[in-house]
């Protein structure tokens, strides 16, 4: 099962919680930031999703609405 968190402007996500996300959910991750009315979205595809990326996007974006999504694939490619 995938994980989807909606993090707001100006929130910061407890290290421990994206850790443990990416451990729980490791096939890839998407993450979509709002910035002047415009969705921009970033994908990985690896075999393992590395905290360390996900928490330098979270904080590159830190004044922007995010919309984050760690990947369990379940069912098909992981590509």
């Amino acid at each position: 099962m995938c994980v989807i968190i909606y993090r707001k402007p100006g929130i910061t996500i407890p290290e421990e919680k994206i850790i443990s996300a990416c451990e729980v959910n490791p096939d890839g991750f998407g993450l979509t930031f709002i910035d002047r009315n415009k969705a921009e979205t970033i994908k990985t595809y690896e075999n393992k999703n590395d905290p360390d990326k996900v928490l330098k996007h979270l904080e590159d974006g830190k004044d922007l609405p995010m919309f984050l999504h760690l990947r369990y694939s379940t069912r098909g490619a992981k590509n």
